[in-house]
C-alpha cells in the first residue's frame, strides 16, 4: 500500500463530496489532524474507521487501500490482459453510477433549499397576517387556509432539512421529528376544534381573469357579506347583502367580472339577487349610470328586444316570448357600473354590460358593436340571452 497515493485519493474523494477536513473528521469521529495526516501520506486510516470512511466517501474500501480505482490500475496493462476489457467495462459502469448518484445528490440539495425557502415564506406570511389583519381589515378567503399554510410551513421545513446534507442529521433526530409531529397534530386539532360560525361561498370567475366572488353567511342569523380581493389569498369585507340568506345560494358569472348571487330570504319569503361587479367599461375614473349608457334598442334571438328611452316618460321596455314588460328607471337597482336589476324589489331580470361595451371618455352611450347580457332571476338554472344594439338612443 502506498500511503501518499491513498492520501491523495482520500483528499480527491472528499473534495468531490464538497466536504472540508473538519466535516469529514466530524462524520468519522476523529480529529482534523488525523484526516490531514492521511491526506498528506503521513499515516493510514485505522481499520476501525476504514469502513465508515468508505461509506461516507461512497467508494469501495479496496479503492482507498489501493489509492485509486481499478481503471487506473489497469491503464498500464493494456489489451494483453484478457480481463482488461471486462474490468474497463465494469469500471465505466461504476463511474457512470457514481456520476448519477452525484447528480441526484445535487438535485436533492437544490430541492431541499427550495423547500426551506417555501417554509420560511409561509411562516413570514402567517406572522405578517397576524400582525396586520386588524390594521388592514383582511381575512383569508376561507377559514381553513390559515391552517393549511401552517401545515405547509411545517412540512416544507422538515422535508427541506432532510434533503439538505448539512441539516440532515439534525432533521432526522427523533426529538426534532417529535416536535414537528406535535406541531402538525396540534395545528390539525385546532382546525377541527375552532371551525367557523360562517358559511363560505367562494366562486372563481371563468377563464384567467383572476376575479373571485367570496360570500360569507352567518349560520345563526343568515346575515351575509360580500368580500372583495385584497392581496393574494386575503380578502376585505365589503357590501352587506340587503336581505338575510336562507338555504342554498345560486351563483352565476354573467361576465368574467360580473357574478349574480341569487338567494331566498325568510324575511319576506321571496327571491332576491345581489350582483358583484369587479371592473368598469370606461376609463375607470367617472361614475356613470348604466341606463344612460345603454340608451337605444337592443335585439337578441327568440324574440327578445330591449329598448331604453330617455326623457321624462322614459324607461325600459322589455319584449320577451312571454310578453312585454315596462320598468321605470327609479325602480331598477344598479350595481357598480356594469349591471342593472329589473326591478330592484322582487327582481325579475339582470342586465349586464359585456366586455365589448366600451364607454369612451366624454361620451354618454357605449360604442356601437357592443353587446349586453339579459338573464332571468330565478333559483333554477337560467340561460342568459345576448342582445346587440341596432339603433342609437337619444335623450329626449
Amino acid at each position: 500500500m502506498d500511503a501518499e497515493k491513498t492520501g491523495r485519493y482520500i483528499a480527491a474523494c472528499r473534495k468531490r463530496k464538497q466536504m472540508t477536513q473538519k466535516e469529514l473528521a466530524d462524520r468519522l469521529g476523529v480529529t482534523n489532524k488525523a484526516v490531514s495526516k492521511w491526506e498528506t501520506g503521513q499515516g493510514m486510516p485505522d481499520i476501525s474507521v476504514l469502513l465508515e470512511l468508505a461509506r461516507v466517501l461512497e467508494v469501495p474500501v479496496e479503492e482507498i487501500l489501493r489509492g485509486g480505482s481499478k481503471e487506473s490500475a489497469y491503464e498500464t496493462v493494456g489489451e494483453t490482459n484478457p480481463l482488461y476489457v471486462i474490468e474497463k467495462s465494469d469500471q465505466k459502469k461504476q463511474i457512470n453510477f457514481q456520476k448519477t448518484c452525484s447528480l441526484g445528490g445535487y438535485l436533492s440539495e437544490g430541492a431541499g433549499w427550495v423547500l426551506l425557502v417555501l417554509g420560511v415564506l409561509c411562516l413570514a406570511l402567517q406572522v405578517w397576517f397576524l400582525l396586520n389583519r386588524g390594521r388592514y381589515q383582511i381575512e383569508y378567503m376561507a377559514w381553513w387556509m390559515f391552517y393549511v399554510v401552517n401545515a405547509g410551513a411545517l412540512l416544507f421545513l422538515l422535508l427541506g432539512g432532510i434533503c439538505v446534507r448539512r441539516l440532515r442529521r439534525f432533521a432526522l433526530k427523533p426529538a426534532v421529528a417529535a416536535v414537528f409531529g406535535l406541531l402538525f397534530c396540534g395545528n390539525l386539532a385546532a382546525a377541527f376544534l375552532t371551525g367557523t360560525d360562517q358559511r363560505e361561498v367562494i366562486r372563481l370567475s371563468p377563464g384567467l381573469s383572476g376575479n373571485c366572488m367570496v360570500l360569507k353567511i352567518r349560520e345563526d342569523s343568515g346575515a351575509a357579506r360580500l368580500y372583495r380581493p385584497a392581496a393574494g389569498p386575503f380578502v376585505r369585507p365589503a357590501e352587506e347583502i340587503p336581505f338575510t340568506v336562507a338555504g342554498e345560494v345560486k351563483t352565476q358569472w354573467l361576465e368574467k367580472d360580473v357574478c349574480a348571487v341569487t338567494y331566498e330570504s325568510e324575511e319576506d319569503g321571496g327571491v332576491h339577487q345581489f350582483v358583484a361587479t369587479y371592473g368598469d367599461r370606461s376609463d375607470g375614473v367617472a361614475y356613470y349610470y348604466v341606463s344612460n349608457a345603454l340608451l337605444g334598442t337592443w335585439v337578441g334571438e327568440d324574440g327578445y328586444r330591449l329598448e331604453l328611452t330617455g326623457g321624462p316618460d322614459g324607461g325600459i321596455i322589455l319584449e320577451t316570448p312571454r310578453g312585454t314588460e315596462f320598468y321605470e328607471y327609479e325602480d331598477c337597482l344598479q350595481y357598480g357600473t356594469l349591471a342593472l336589476v329589473l326591478p330592484g324589489q322582487g327582481p325579475k331580470w339582470t342586465l349586464v354590460l359585456n366586455r365589448d361595451c366600451i364607454l369612451e371618455s366624454g361620451e354618454t352611450t357605449v360604442n356601437d358593436g357592443g353587446t349586453v347580457t339579459l338573464c332571468r332571476v330565478s333559483m333554477k338554472d337560467t340561460t342568459p340571452v345576448t342582445l346587440r344594439r341596432v339603433m342609437d338612443g337619444a335623450a329626449g
